[in-house]
């Protein structure tokens, strides 16, 4: 359970299960979960009041496991895959200002173009799409906060160091507004994102926790006037196309 904070002077002292670094989809969904789950005391910290990506970009969803994840790396299959995205899907799509854009049941558009790529050697992919907008991006982090009813925010709240604590617990300190906040908690989930990565992986190192840096998924962005483009997304809102090797 949570303690009082205490200590004196600057240094507040709290007491959590887990602890969540980091306000972005990884870690507000994780804090979900855990609730869910019926974990009695979860803080998240965040060095901004709103996280700097994720959330606040276009907001176009892809409901879809060929796109933005690895099933070998996560070491699950398809048919998991699909209900954690169901899962997902089923919290986004409750956000009044999120509509769909595009729909692949009973669709024989879709299928003529996946047949045209087909035959010139590409994969054609048209995920279950769902779309906020830029202006939208704050609205639907507070829509996701307000799942959440006993987890603590920490927010505008700078993580200096984690450190090993007593057993297996560990220890956060981070600052706040000139004051010195050290949390303690059993399991640490560290969600920092792109602009955290770096400093995670330096803490890391000195933790002794075995990591790994990601490939690099390096795509090509093609810009064609609309009339070359908007029959295809006329019925795909935002196709996907894999190139295939030929040599395979």
């Amino acid at each position: 359970m949570r303690g009082e904070g205490q200590g004196g002077g600057d240094t507040v002292h709290e007491t959590y299960d887990v602890l969540i670094i980091g306000s972005g989809p990884a870690g507000l969904f994780a804090a979900i979960q855990l609730e869910r789950l019926g974990f009695g005391s979860i803080a998240v910290i965040d060095r901004l009041a709103y996280t700097a990506g994720g959330l606040l970009n276009d907001g176009k969803l892809n409901f879809d496991h060929r796109i933005g994840i690895d099933l070998d790396e996560l070491k699950i299959d398809v048919v998991t895959a699909r209900r954690y995205i169901d899962e997902i899907k089923e919290i986004f799509v409750r956000f009044p200002r999120c509509r769909q854009v595009t729909s692949i049941k009973k669709n024989p558009k879709i299928d003529v173009l996946m047949s045209i790529a087909h035959e010139h050697g590409v994969q054609f992919i048209a995920p279950e799409q769902w779309h906020w907008g830029t202006d939208n991006g704050k609205a639907v982090v507070d829509y996701l906060r307000s799942y959440l009813k006993k987890t603590v925010f920490h927010l505008e709240t700078e993580v200096v160091s984690i450190e090993k604590g007593i057993g297996r617990a560990y220890r956060v300190v981070a600052g706040k507004r000139g004051k010195t906040l050290r949390m303690e908690g059993s399991v640490i989930l560290a969600a920092p994102g792109r602009s955290g990565a770096y400093w995670f992986r330096d803490t890391a190192d000195k933790l002794g926790v075995d990591h790994n840096f990601g490939p690099i998924d390096v795509g090509v962005r093609l810009e064609l006037n609309r009339k070359f483009y908007d029959d295809i997304t006329n019925i795909v809102y935002d196709p996907k196309i894999h190139f295939q090797d030929r040599r395979t």
